[in-house]
């Protein structure tokens, strides 16, 4: 069974905590926590302009910003603001403990970039982090340590549901995903494997790092690639991607004050891993997608069996080919695992016919 090391009790708080925090500061994301405010007087009348910090600068933000007219209002803003500065601190020092605890942290350049699409407003859109940096969120947001075999990427990946992001694109949208990253990085440029008719939905940087947007494929077969409008770029076409990104759960990025992001249900991160691992034509990929899904199983059959028995039982519900492909995918699991998730999940999944480590 795949090992995993449970953090203190006193670091759920702690991680609690920063979530909170990180809940609120979304409200103020126009006035970045780094920045100041300073009010200037015009022909005898104040206002009120926020300054940006010199890192903001670099990262593509104006220098100033209007904020408006001096009012109760505009103060009140700005002594929430102070008390969210003070707070930002305190959120740098919780993301430093769990560094110290050896939890997972984005590399510098994959939390610059979910920071900024942060700031964007790309998560509070209901786009959502998947694949290995997803998994590495999971540490925090569960309270463990995993073994880091497969726990690394230089890949980042973003799906939304297409009828989200053109619902959203109607009144709320992001400027061009490439225009983004290149405030983090000019050398992201958009790379593809699919036909050159299709609109990008993979971006690269110089030193390699990916960037891929994907979108569910629930119909047909069609194109490879649809637009996403609320995100200025376009997302490819995966099968079992619904599954996975259906009601995401909020958790925290461990990058400078912490970054709220929306990543997947972890109970359904691990039966889509499952079913991936069958369907991979990549054997180094099945073998990442089953590693990451003995991790997870581990953790869910001791902190949420119910919901781990939910994602199942989904799962089972929609067909033969789901069916066969859990199926294939616990029987490739390690005897002691199985034979745990065996007790957990034939009775209340009887009704699909599943049965552990069967052959047929």
């Amino acid at each position: 069974m795949q090992k995993f090391t449970a953090l203190p009790t006193q670091v759920h708080t702690m991680y609690a905590q920063l979530l909170d925090q990180c809940r609120e500061a979304r409200f103020v994301d126009d006035f970045p926590a780094t920045g100041s405010f300073k009010k200037v007087t015009v022909k005898g009348r104040d206002y009120w302009y926020y300054q940006s910090s010199k890192q903001e600068q670099g990262k593509g933000y104006q220098k100033q910003k209007y904020v408006g007219p001096d009012s109760e209002k505009i103060r009140a803003l700005i002594e929430r603001h102070a008390r969210l500065k003070d707070e930002y601190g305190q959120r740098r020092q919780i993301v430093r403990a769990f560094k110290q605890l050896g939890v997972i942290t984005p590399s510098d350049i994959a939390g610059d970039l979910i920071e900024r699409l942060a700031a964007l407003g790309t998560f509070r859109m209901r786009a959502c982090l998947v694949g290995t940096f997803a998994f590495q969120v999971y540490e925090g947001l569960l309270g463990v340590k995993f073994p880091r075999e497969y726990a690394y990427t230089q890949d980042l990946d973003i799906a939304q549901f297409r009828e989200v992001s053109i619902a959203v694109a109607a009144t709320d949208k992001v400027p061009s995903l490439l225009e983004a990253l290149r405030t983090i990085d000019p050398s992201f440029e958009p790379t593809s494997s699919l036909e050159r008719s299709d609109p990008p939905c993979r971006y690269k940087n110089r030193d390699g790092y990916v960037v891929d947007i994907l979108v569910p494929n629930r119909g047909a077969d069609k194109a490879a690639a649809e637009p996403l409008p609320a995100l200025g770029t376009a997302g490819q076409l995966l099968r079992y991607l619904d599954f996975l990104i259906y009601q995401p759960v909020e958790a925290v990025a461990l990058h400078g004050g912490g970054v709220l992001v929306n990543v997947p249900e972890p109970s359904r991160f691990a039966v889509h891993k499952l079913i991936v691992s069958r369907v991979r034509p990549e054997v180094p990929k099945r073998a990442k997608d089953l590693w990451q899904a003995s991790c997870l199983l581990t953790v869910q059959l001791r902190q949420d069996r119910h919901g781990l028995m939910d994602a199942f039982a989904e799962a089972l519900a929609r067909g033969p080919k789901w069916i066969q492909n859990v199926r294939k995918g616990l029987e490739s699991l390690d005897a002691d695992l199985r034979e745990e998730l065996r007790t957990v999940l034939e009775t209340p999944v009887s009704k699909t016919g599943l049965k552990i480590g069967s052959s047929g």
